[in-house]
């Protein structure tokens, strides 16, 4: 919007957004979820696949790009932290989506993934996932909230009550 001197709430906004949603396939995925929040929803007014919980358009246009990650990066250039970094922030912009313990957990893990820390290996992925995971949904995520790593949280979930 800035490089084409397009200023926010304008009519010129809105036609942007409804260029790049029409050729969503040569935008990034950043590009295209921008243009979504600016775009009303033609069911139930909110922001497009952020609206309401039950709105079917909503729900089917914000679908659509969540397996597309290959399709926008053919080539491997999409990284580990930026598909979780896209997974994270549409999550937590579609909370009234998710359960208290994914968008809990999502906050816990947005500092790291913003830092560039994430564990070393897929397999560290899976397993610290699934015990902190546990840990948030049982209610202890509060006991977390002062880690300097994903590793640091994992290894609280291993040492069990205090």
């Amino acid at each position: 919007m800035h490089a084409q001197n397009i200023a926010p709430g304008t009519t010129a906004e809105r036609e942007l957004a409804a260029a790049i949603l029409a050729h969503s396939d040569r935008y990034w995925w950043s590009e295209v979820e921008g243009a979504m929040l600016l775009t009303p929803c033609s069911s139930c007014g909110g922001p497009l696949g952020y609206g309401s919980p039950d709105c079917e358009a909503c729900i089917s246009s914000s679908d659509m790009l969540w397996g597309r990650d290959l399709d926008y990066a053919p080539n491997g250039t999409l990284r580990r932290n930026e598909h979780a970094l896209r997974v994270i922030l549409r999550g937590l912009g579609q909370s009234h989506r998710h359960s208290a313990a994914s968008v809990e957990g999502w906050r816990l893990y947005l500092p790291f993934l913003l830092r560039g820390q994430h564990p070393g290996s897929s397999r560290d992925d899976i397993r610290y996932a699934q015990a902190i995971s546990a840990w948030i949904k049982a209610g202890r995520g509060h006991e977390l909230a002062h880690c300097r790593s994903i590793e640091e949280m994992y290894a609280i979930t291993r040492r069990g009550r205090k």
